[in-house]
């Protein structure tokens, strides 16, 4: 009888550790995405809205010069800007949530980024409305 019990025991510690270590990583993980990772996606959109508002005139302008707005933010450079400012250019990062996307057309320009590690976020900022959109 006791050597069933300390069977049981063992079986009960083994599934415990199968279960119980995985779990614990996983909410590690998750953790530090949430609290590290995402903190960094807010502080890059964060000045990213700050460039928004200093960059839209240009984009209205050049607007008014050629009819449309640029098909890329490079037809900006040199006439317009003197550079992309650098939080809109994301050619060497190997994250995708960081990267940010440019669409301009002949009658809108925006710009479409991530605002979380989560799979749903999105967020964009229509130059011509001057007006954000989050994904809830």
């Amino acid at each position: 009888m006791d050597i069933l019990k300390k069977i049981f025991k063992g079986i009960v510690v083994l599934v415990g550790i199968v279960i119980i270590v995985p779990f614990v990583l996983m909410l590690g993980f998750f953790a530090y995405t949430i609290f590290f990772q995402d903190s960094e996606i807010g502080e890059l959109n964060a000045q990213r809205k700050i460039v928004f508002q200093e960059i839209r005139p240009v984009f209205l302008k050049y607007k008014k010069d050629k009819s449309k707005f640029p098909l890329t933010l490079q037809a900006l450079v040199p006439d317009y800007l003197e550079t992309i400012p650098q939080v809109l250019l994301t050619d060497g990062t190997k994250d995708p949530v960081l990267k940010i996307r440019y669409s301009g057309t002949a009658e809108s320009a925006e710009f479409v980024f991530r605002t979380t590690h989560g799979p749903d976020s999105r967020a964009s900022y229509n130059i011509v409305k001057d007006e954000y959109w989050y994904d809830p």
